[in-house]
């Protein structure tokens, strides 16, 4: 099927109904975390008991932030590639798609600072109470409404830093299709693989000695360039999915059930358990252990039985 005839898949429904899920009551576990609190505490060990079992997939954000960035690699090709959407159209389309819900989490953090904030709270993690700690400023407000420079999404609302990225690499995403076209599907992936380690590598440079290309990190904070880069793997590991998928599903639908479950248990492992593996041999840098949970979801992805295209 042509990519033009491409407008919905609803396997992909059901797979961003789960993450969003996993990615809200990650959220939640974070607050239990390192709390003085006995209860906190006692309920923190609970769940990084049930971390090491496959429950704790239901809140394993990270991952699950991981797999929307494949999913829209995936969507962004057929969306770039069909014959009525040209460059202007689909960054209209994009970043209406992207910017409103921006706006509207960005309001209601700064709604709820006003409204509700009056210190932190007693007996909560650090974690929590650095959230809406600072004083509103006309200036953060507009870094803010720019959506797509780097700014400390902390100040409002954490989580609008992966709509940032979306947008950012959305505006890059034709340029590296073009790129893409006419090679073999693992050129691109190889080289924009070792584009996200070497902008991890900058960044963990830069920041263990802070007077070396420190103005690149922003402290830490998420929105900053450099992950621009080292999170455009995943979306070109979603768009070569989209490249391959007649091929990948010959392959698919000749596996038998063995083979199936085989394939779903590799990426669940690598989505899923990848990272805890990545620490448990003493790396514990958090980018580090993204990226074979990139590639699970990327599996993951491939394993539904069968694809519904919907025009």
């Amino acid at each position: 099927m042509s990519a033009e005839n491409v407008r919905h898949i609803y396997q992909f429904d059901a797979i961003r109904g789960i993450a969003s899920l996993s990615v809200m009551l990650s959220h939640y576990v974070l607050i239990f975390i390192n709390s003085p609190l006995s209860n906190y505490h006692n309920i923190s060990s609970i769940i990084d008991d049930l971390s090491y079992t496959p429950l704790g997939i239901f809140w394993a954000g990270r991952s699950a932030v991981l797999l929307f960035f494949v999913l829209s690699g995936y969507v962004l090709f057929f969306m770039i590639n069909s014959a009525s959407m040209n460059y202007v159209s689909f960054l209209m389309k994009r970043s209406l798609r992207l910017y409103i819900p921006y706006l509207l989490a960005v309001f209601f953090g700064v709604a709820g600072e006003y409204l509700f904030y009056h210190g932190g709270l007693p007996g909560l993690n650090p974690w929590l109470n650095q959230f809406w700690s600072d004083p509103i400023t006309i200036r953060s407000i507009l870094y803010h409404l720019f959506f797509v420079d780097e700014f400390n999404a902390n100040r409002y609302d954490f989580t609008v830093w992966t709509l940032v990225q979306e947008m950012r690499i959305s505006i890059l995403f034709p340029a590296i299709l073009w790129f893409m076209r006419d090679k073999k599907w693992w050129v691109p992936v190889v080289i924009f693989f070792m584009l996200s380690v070497l902008a991890m590598a900058i960044r963990i440079v830069a920041l263990s000695d802070g007077h070396i290309l420190s103005w690149i990190t922003l402290s830490g904070s998420l929105t900053a360039y450099i992950f621009t880069p080292y999170y455009i793997f995943s979306f070109v590991l979603g768009a070569t999915l989209a490249t391959q998928r007649a091929s990948l599903q010959k392959w698919y639908n000749r596996l038998g059930i063995q083979g199936r479950i085989t394939v779903f248990s590799i990426g669940f492992f690598l989505y899923y358990y990848g990272p805890h593996f990545v620490s448990a041999v003493g790396i514990h840098h958090l980018v580090v252990r993204d990226w074979p949970a990139i590639i699970g979801a990327a599996i993951l992805i491939l394993a539904p039985r069968r694809f519904k295209w919907v025009a």
